[in-house]
């Protein structure tokens, strides 16, 4: 059964719905091995145009429903689309809506079996778009046989139950909120689906359909915990509901974040890696520590600075083994030969594992610097004062004639709070790690899948260092 906010749809009306946008697709001469953009918002009506081009065995390209007319037609072109299926009026020439696909109110009794096999041996089954939070985003090609290998991993090391309901707050037309689609497909359960960009619709969502499985991102509950710290009743009906799993994906979770979720709601959040390049690494099912241990299938070694593997313990760059892998990025032979060493996958991200083989990830790898003769990464530092203080950070480092280093930091808080802020760090953080000058921004920009944006931020800091005044310790930006 799928829920949503205008109804509910049992599997045989989706059945129905799938079958007449398969007729609607075909005569408009989608078939096999076209591939087809989607740049929708989770909906009933994406879930009825993926598993129809699904049934037709087309490569699937995923964009994010709020992109604009010129990126899907960058993509159609990059990517050699035949057509573009979207929810949203755009001027674009080879373009349907998806509401249009299945418009008919007669459930028909027909007889129909959805195939899927064709299209799981498909090499190029999925095109995923990376965030481009750090750069130019890339074209992932994903086969289908790799994707449901590491679903299949995912479901028996989550333990999901044909009873359960599940609430993705994260869209779609990213890995982590597909998976969910797919999760919910194979074990035959519920799914609900809601404005996940307005926190009352979420908690709504969880009371009226008393929701089991919730899968976020960390800005997400750090939304809730905020609407908990003020209201007692959210708290209450939080700590009640019928939720066994809460999840968090899409960034590292902090330890702050972490602890003061468990002491509102009573249970933890469940932290996971994973990435769109090869689904899920680790899962936390509330029995491990940290992202949890490797799924079934998965390798995971920690890389030092000189290429050797990192003792338990020590940070290093998260490199994988896993049959989940990608075929590589579309059109980009170098880029493909370079995200790999020795049959690793280099994620870019860095972490540790414990004696006992559970990972923990605290940032992306970024560029290091020289601090005082150690190498020093950004996110070391941005987890030290998260963990610490709670206080979201972004490190940025310039050269500097005098030092090794000139350590700047964004924080995203109230600019009112300059003196406390900078009260915190240079009192409770260790100057090891200490910046050498703080910016306090209201809010980081963002991109449209919620992760911060990286480029952004550093034009912000380059600007910043070309004009830098070294006798001022904090400023404050609104």
């Amino acid at each position: 059964m799928i829920f949503t906010e205008s109804g509910s749809y049992t599997k045989q009306i989706l059945f129905h719905d799938i079958r007449q946008s398969i007729e609607s697709l075909s005569f408009h001469s989608i078939s096999s091995g076209d591939r087809v953009v989607i740049s929708a918002e989770n909906s009933y009506e994406f879930i009825v145009t993926l598993f129809s081009l699904i049934h037709l065995d087309c490569s699937i390209i995923l964009l994010d429903g709020q992109v604009g007319e010129q990126k899907i037609k960058r993509v159609m072109e990059e990517t050699n689309a035949k057509i573009c299926l979207i929810d949203r009026d755009l001027p674009i020439v080879n373009s349907i809506s998806i509401k249009s696909l299945a418009s008919s109110d007669e459930i028909s009794y027909i007889e129909f079996k959805l195939n899927i096999e064709k299209w799981k041996s498909r090499k190029d089954a999925l095109i995923l778009y990376t965030s481009g939070s750090t750069g130019q985003s890339k074209a992932i090609i994903k086969s289908g046989q790799s994707m449901f290998i590491n679903l299949e991993s995912t479901m028996k090391s989550m333990c999901y139950l044909r009873n359960d309901i599940l609430l993705p707050v994260i869209p779609f037309s990213h890995f982590y909120g597909l998976s969910l689609v797919f999760i919910w497909w194979m074990m035959d359960c519920h799914l609900v689906l809601c404005d996940y960009k307005k926190v009352r619709k979420i908690l709504k969502a969880i009371s009226d359909y008393k929701v089991t499985v919730v899968d976020a991102i960390p800005s997400t509950y750090h939304v809730l915990i905020q609407l908990m710290e003020k209201r007692q009743e959210v708290r209450n009906d939080l700590k009640r509901s019928s939720v066994r799993l809460w999840c968090i994906g899409g960034s590292p979770l902090s330890a702050k974040l972490a602890a003061d979720f468990e002491g509102y709601v009573g249970r933890p959040l469940l932290d996971g890696y994973g990435l769109s390049e090869a689904g899920n690494i680790a899962l936390n099912t509330g029995n491990e520590k940290g992202c949890g241990k490797p799924l079934e299938g998965v390798t995971i070694m920690i890389m030092d600075e000189y290429g050797k593997e990192a003792p338990a313990g020590n940070i290093g760059e998260v490199l994988i083994k896993s049959p989940g892998l990608m075929e590589g990025y579309l059109g980009l032979k170098k880029e493909t030969e370079r995200a790999f060493l020795d049959g690793w996958y280099r994620t870019s991200d860095l972490g540790y594992m414990t004696q006992d083989q559970h990972l923990y990830v605290v940032g992306r790898k970024g560029e290091g610097f020289l601090r005082k003769g150690y190498l020093i990464y950004p996110a070391t530092i941005e987890k030290e004062i998260f963990d610490s203080l709670g206080y979201r950070g972004k490190v940025f480092s310039f050269r500097d004639e005098k030092k090794d280093s000139y350590v700047l930091i964004f924080i995203e808080e109230d600019p009112a709070k300059i003196a406390e802020i900078k009260r915190n760090i240079y009192t409770h953080i260790d100057p090891f790690y200490q910046p050498n000058k703080i910016l306090v921004l209201k809010e980081f920009p963002y991109l449209l899948n919620g992760k911060v944006d990286q480029v952004g931020l550093q034009k912000l800091a380059s600007q910043w260092n070309q004009n830098r005044e070294e006798d001022s310790n904090c400023i404050a930006l609104s």
